[in-house]
């Protein structure tokens, strides 16, 4: 959770029927909490112009993936504020700054999840108009996207305390020419955005705002950092024409998240951005890796959306989720050899984007239930069991060890642990502490842990001691990385 201040003198106490906890960000996000005691943030705008309250009244939202919902808005001592739903993430500005930069599977969930909730809000007739790593949330159910809907309000309120250099570096060209911004614009900031969380740094960033802005209208931008697939949209979406981004729907109508068999036979893919793939969709692809050969299985129809491919460990099966509006609906087993899937709908409104995996054994599926709990079903939606106090690992798909016997988790508090529990009981059996910094990346053996901070993968020990360090890189320099391992010690 994000660190709440005590209250200063000034912040307020009470905004409408929302009490304050505390300052979130800054001095102008706090979190409060609703007369039934739910958990909301409250971002006020220190302006009183015209413009501002006009943005602030009108502010709306489209119901959609990785976006956050406004819930109310007002004005207190004649400063608008708008209350919105809380996300339990730092920002990634914040996160890149204190943890280095994202690699392999993270910046891709990333990069598709706030691509997600752009076009989302593009169709809705929209811009964002302020995208930036400022802007995007790190939660328990991946990024979201902030302040849209009051991107007004923000470059106001911005203007009024002379905008930083760093949010210069985000702003489309046609920003400096007087010209509307569209869609093409969030683009840019966009791509933008994802060169900042694969680097730590803007690609326009020149230290003041007459250098910004020359980098902005003039510089080419360096992507060595990003990889062969990433690299091609980011830069269809940075050129300097506001006609960018031509080329990018058909890319990103062709970028699929792909996964190999365990028996390195089989490629299984479906679309990242089903929106633009047209009838096939929520088809998946699998091709034959010796022959070439490939063939598609249907899995729902086009009011659904699937994700997140995971195989069972004896190759049978793949596992995918399928997503209505902001939910997961329930998972979708592919049997392979009939070319068939199915769908078990399992999830109810408010659930969570956070994907279904596999038992161990094949016998079921497990997900994320609530902040501190992770929940067990068989395939037909029975819940098996439930694991109490114990948070899922978003940073990694890999919760289960070798053998299937241990389950690893995040512990709830602080300092940051894992929590290693029995799969088939739920019962604790160990809590490992986590070097400061590092997240949970899964496991190297039966006995060890693998975790990931400030440039260094290490195989922690039961004790939380790092044992083996797998690689260490320097994440401030150009190139993209994943990190390979065998299972032998």
């Amino acid at each position: 959770m994000p660190e709440v201040a005590s209250p200063r003198p000034g912040d307020p106490r009470r905004l409408g029927e929302y009490s304050i906890d505390g300052p979130l960000a800054g001095d102008s996000v706090y979190l409060a909490r609703s007369d039934t005691g739910e958990r909301v943030a409250i971002k006020v705008f220190r302006s009183r112009s015209a413009e501002v309250l006009a943005a602030v009244q009108k502010a709306r939202l489209p119901d959609a993936y990785h976006t956050v919902q406004i819930i109310d808005s007002g004005v207190a001592d004649g400063l608008p504020y708008i209350v919105m739903e809380f996300v339990d993430g730092d920002t990634l500005e914040r996160t890149v700054a204190e943890s280095g930069p994202l690699r392999g599977a993270a910046l891709h969930r990333l990069a598709i999840s706030t691509m997600t909730a752009l076009v989302a809000i593009h169709q809705a007739g929209m811009v964002h108009d302020a995208f930036g790593p400022d802007n995007v949330l790190l939660g328990p159910d991946g990024p979201t996207v902030i302040n849209t809907g009051v991107a007004g309000a923000v470059v106001a309120t911005a203007e009024d305390e002379t905008r930083r250099v760093e949010s210069l570096a985000y702003l489309a060209p046609e920003h400096f020419a007087g010209e509307p911004a569209g869609p093409a614009a969030d683009m840019f900031a966009w791509a933008a955005t994802m060169v900042f969380a694969a680097s730590g740094r803007s690609p326009f960033d020149g230290g003041s705002m007459s250098a910004t802005t020359n980098r902005v209208l003039r510089a080419d931008p360096d992507l060595d950092m990003l990889d062969e697939q990433l690299r091609g949209v980011v830069a269809d979406c940075l050129a300097k024409d506001p006609g960018r981004g031509t080329n990018t729907f058909q890319q990103l109508a062709d970028y699929r998240n792909t996964v190999l068999s365990p028996d390195g036979t089989m490629f299984a893919g479906v679309y990242a951005f089903p929106q633009y793939a047209g009838e096939d969709a929520n088809e998946v692809r699998f091709t034959e890796c010796t022959t070439g050969r490939q063939f598609s299985v249907p899995t729902v129809d086009p009011s659904l959306h699937v994700k997140s491919p995971q195989w069972s460990r004896d190759g049978r099966r793949l596992l995918l989720t399928a997503y209505s509006d902001k939910d997961a609906v329930g998972p979708i087993v592919v049997d392979v050899a009939a070319r068939r899937g199915t769908l078990t709908r399992i999830g109810t409104p408010g659930t969570g984007t956070q994907p279904y995996l596999w038992l161990p054994d094949g016998s079921g599926v497990v997900r994320m239930a609530g902040r501190t709990q992770i929940r067990a079903y068989s395939l037909n939606g029975t819940v098996l069991r439930t694991y109490p106090d114990a948070a899922a690992a978003v940073d990694t798909d890999e919760w289960f060890s070798p053998s299937g016997r241990r389950l690893a988790a995040i512990c709830p508090g602080k300092p940051a642990a894992a929590c290693l529990l029995d799969t088939a009981t739920g019962r604790r059996q160990a809590r490992v502490p986590l070097p400061t910094g590092s997240v949970l990346w899964g496991w190297f053996n039966e006995d060890h842990l693998i975790a990931y901070g400030g440039g260094k993968v290490d195989v922690l020990d039961g004790a939380g001691r790092p044992v083996r360090r797998l690689a260490e890189l320097e994440t401030g320099d150009k190139g993209f990385w994943e990190v390979h391992f065998t299972r032998a010690w």
